[in-house]
């Protein structure tokens, strides 16, 4: 059975805020607590925990009733000091699973419910002042985090709709290109090859002529689509440069290039385009950063170029596309590396040709 439903994005978090609860336990165990207090605190938690994890499964709305039955709590045991952290934990809630303003509101709410109480009873402002600080950091360090998260997945959001709309652009230009560069050349083929079947019988040397005509055609035609695909490979550097950093820009990202134009043979610039675009490909995906540094040009014996993002930094996967740019760099004699500092850097160096 599942403690959290599988939409919730608190994760680790939700774990980690539970393990001050032992407060409850350890209190009772140094102060000699009675068996009345061991009662209280057994019912109390009976009751705290299933309102906890029961607010993550509510609409947001509805997430009002187990925040006040737990602030609840905390008022029934004010005559327990160490009970204060139920406030502390309304607040997180409130922090964890309320919109931003409802969130706030509670969090001043319970520091109210905190004031009232210990006047109330006399508790003095040696109790009410550390359950009011209490209560603001835990609610509003979970407040943080969850805008956070919120923020994190609508950049995922929109940069994954980046990547689709690139796609689909990119599958439709190969289809116009396709269509141009095919669709005439077939046409004709069609054509001449009924002309030369027509005349076979008629005038063998016309047909023949056509045939050879139709042989011109079809090698003009795989020459136009090996010049095609090979377009579809690079680019050139310059131009690969200028267009993914539009295609950074879209994405939010603010791009940062150090490019000295030189001479670059064509195998080594057609792999450098393509552990570009495979780099920056993997900044809009999966980095979540907000600025990228793309330096490129050459020292007296090789090429060099980096790729550094300040996004997460997390752990990463070589997929298919950095394991063939890899054995594509080793091909030329050069290195790839992929460097984690404060973000992902990808540093490639190609020797210059003999």
């Amino acid at each position: 059975m599942r403690l959290l439903p599988k939409t919730a994005t608190q994760g680790w978090t939700t774990t980690l805020c539970l393990l001050p609860l032992l407060i409850l336990p350890i209190d009772a165990v140094l102060g000699g607590g009675s068996p009345t207090y061991w009662l209280m605190i057994g019912a109390t938690l009976l009751v705290f925990l299933p309102m906890f994890f029961w607010a993550f499964w509510l609409p947001e709305p509805a997430t009002v009733v187990p925040i006040v039955l737990i602030i609840m709590l905390g008022t029934l045991m004010a005559q327990y000091p160490i009970a204060c952290i139920y406030f502390a934990y309304a607040a997180s809630l409130a922090g964890f699973v309320m919109t931003q303003r409802k969130a706030l509101f509670f969090i001043a709410f319970i520091v109210l419910v905190v004031v009232v109480e210990s006047w109330y009873y006399g508790l003095g402002l040696g109790l009410s002042v550390p359950t009011a600080i209490m209560v603001i950091v835990f609610g509003g360090f979970c407040l943080h985090t969850m805008e956070a998260l919120r923020a994190n997945a609508k950049l995922q959001s929109k940069q994954d709709e980046i990547a689709q709309i690139a796609a689909i652009a990119e599958r439709e230009r190969i289809a116009r290109d396709m269509h141009d560069v095919l669709g005439h050349t077939l046409s004709l083929t069609i054509l001449k090859s009924e002309l030369a079947r027509r005349l076979i019988n008629i005038d063998a040397d016309q047909a023949i002529e056509e045939l050879k005509n139709i042989e011109s055609i079809s090698r003009g035609a795989l020459a136009q689509v090996r010049e095609t695909i090979q377009g579809y490979k690079t680019r050139g550097i310059e131009a690969e440069i200028e267009a993914l950093s539009k295609t950074l820009a879209e994405a939010g990202v603010d791009v940062h290039i150090d490019f000295r134009t030189t001479d670059y043979d064509p195998s080594s610039e057609n792999a450098l385009s393509l552990l570009l675009k495979e780099s920056v490909t993997n900044v809009i995906r999966h980095a979540n950063a907000r600025h990228c540094y793309i330096r490129l040009g050459r020292t007296d014996n090789a090429y060099e170029l980096c790729v550094r993002d300040d996004g997460c930094g997390r752990s990463i996967r070589e997929g298919s596309g950095i394991s063939g740019m890899r054995e594509r760099i080793a091909a030329l004699g050069g290195t790839l590396s992929i460097l984690r500092d404060g973000g992902v850097s990808v540093v490639a160096t190609l020797p210059l040709p003999a």
